[in-house]
Formats: C-alpha cells, structure tokens, sequence
C-alpha cells in the first residue's frame, strides 16, 4: 500500500480489536486520481467501518449586485487563498445550523434569510495528513447588518467584500469553492 494519500496509513489497527490487520476492502480511484477506499474490515475480528463524506457548507453572501463577501483563509488547506464562509457541519447538526455558525465565526454576520442552491459540490480535503471527502452544501443567504462585519477568529480569516468583476476563481483555493465561484460567474454573465 505504498504511495497511498488517504487515511490507509493511519487507519492500520482495528478499531474493535486492536489488530494490525485493518484493511480497505475495495480501493477505487477519486475524479483526481487518488487512490481511496469506502470501507475497512478486519481480517481478524470482522470488524466493518465505512468511511463517508463529511457534509460542509458554503455560504454565498452577496453585499449587493455585484459585491460578493469571501474570506481570505488564515489556515491550512489553502492557506491565504480565497475561500467562501462556511465549514463543516458537527455531528448531530443540521447543515443550515452549521452554516449559520459558521458565517457568524467567520464575519461576525448574522444570517437573515437563507435558501439551499440546487447544486451540491464535491471536494477533496487534506488534512492533518489524511484527505476527506466532502458534500458540500451551498447556501444563499442575506444578513442582518453589514456594519458588523468583522473576524470573530483571526485564525480562520479576513472578512472581504470582493466585487464580482475583479473575482478571479483562479485565486480560491478549496476545488469545489472554486467550482461553485465559476460556476456562479458564468451564470451571471
């Protein structure tokens, strides 16, 4: 299993027994040609774990017609590239929830409105060593009040309201953001 980028390396014992005999049962590979795997078990104990895509929100925040806010990420992945509010949802949350927290850790900004965009991304995302698969569900979302915007947590970002016409999707850093960014351009001529 050398050259192996997702968690194979770090997923070696099973989680039930404790043996060294944790494997993937399948290995695929991903649209970039990662090498991944779904589903574990244990040649010992028996023991199945299924690896599933983490759900993770963007929020699209427009100032007005042709002012968009992003963020400029202070972290790993992608530090310093431009990204859009938003992150993953915790367990036991729902997506809209996430993204209302994530927006106001992000921007300081408090979700007014919001409805689901009708198309879903998929993205790779490193981490720590071990790369996730992501569903990442859009939003679009109106705020309350502009005057708040601020970084709650100068370690996730810089607020930025970016006009549409100087946004380059060369410059966001996470694949699906950068998908979403282009697509929403193109659609808007």
């Amino acid at each position: 299993m050398n050259g192996l980028a997702y968690p194979f390396k770090k997923l070696m014992y099973c989680p039930a027994c404790g043996a060294p005999t944790f494997k993937p049962k399948k290995i695929d590979k991903s649209p970039t040609g990662q090498l991944k795997t779904k589903q574990f078990g244990c040649t010992t104990c028996g023991f199945e774990f299924f690896r599933n895509a983490a759900a993770s929100t963007m929020a699209v925040i427009m100032k007005d017609e042709d002012t968009i806010l992003m963020i400029r990420r202070a972290r790993e992945p992608a530090k310093g590239t431009l990204d859009l509010p938003g992150g993953f949802v915790d367990p036991g949350e729902r997506s809209e929830i996430a993204m209302i927290r994530e927006v106001y850790e992000e921007t300081n900004l408090h979700v007014s409105s919001y409805e689901v965009h009708p198309k879903t991304y998929c993205n790779e995302y490193l981490f720590g060593g071990v790369l996730y698969d992501t569903l990442d569900i859009v939003y679009i979302c109106r705020v309350k009040n502009w005057d708040d915007l601020r970084s709650n947590d100068p370690e996730e970002g810089e607020p930025l309201l970016i006009k549409l016409d100087e946004l380059d999707p060369k410059e966001v850093g996470l694949d699906s953001v950068r998908r979403f960014v282009t697509d929403f351009l193109h659609s808007r001529g």
